[in-house]
């Protein structure tokens, strides 16, 4: 992955304290990323570089007096930047694929129902409440519960459930973290 140079503003004792506090959970979406297979060919340590970059911006721009839940804040930061990452991987590694698309098609036809298969497992281990949510948020087109063309945020995941974001966030987590307990599919 090509790196480019990041500025973040620098940040004062406050938003140090909140980056201090929350470095784990920022790390830990690099490697929920990772783990649930969204991220193919970007290592788990840049995942988390981006997350942790993510939530230095959060930290920067966070304002209290608005009302906002930080932790909602700072998720929507740390998966800005990691989804930016995977997208830019995905752009070069599709100019790639267009050089070698001739040779081996039927192999990536075999590679996408198997992975296909491999989500629609994972997706059977989860609640129909928590499929909906990962299916919305990363727009999952295999989905029967839903059906949507781009990743939805958290609050507009919220809107059409009828949920609090703070409880998609949760259901989200929850979600995750059953579906990495579930790496004997892989």
């Amino acid at each position: 992955m090509k790196k480019k140079m990041k500025r973040v503003q620098p940040l004062n004792e406050a938003q140090r304290k909140l980056v201090e506090m929350n470095v784990s959970y920022a790390m830990n979406m690099g490697i929920k990323f990772k783990a649930i297979g969204l991220a193919k060919g970007i290592s788990c340590e840049d995942l988390q570089q981006e997350s942790c970059i993510g939530l230095c911006v959060a930290a920067s721009k966070y304002d209290a007096e608005k009302g906002a839940d930080f932790k909602t804040y700072m998720h929507f930061w740390c998966e800005r930047y990691i989804r930016r990452a995977i997208k830019q991987e995905d752009c070069a590694i599709d100019e790639d694929i267009e050089c070698i698309s001739d040779v081996m098609p039927d192999d990536e036809e075999e590679a996408q129902k198997e992975k296909e298969a491999h989500v629609a497992l994972l997706l059977n281990s989860l609640n129909e409440q928590e499929r909906k949510v990962i299916c919305l948020v990363f727009a999952l087109p295999y989905c029967k519960e839903v059906t949507c063309n781009e990743p939805k945020g958290f609050k507009e995941v919220a809107r059409i459930m009828n949920l609090r974001p703070t409880r998609v966030h949760q259901i989200y987590d929850k979600a995750l973290t059953k579906m990495e307990g579930r790496r004997d599919i892989f």
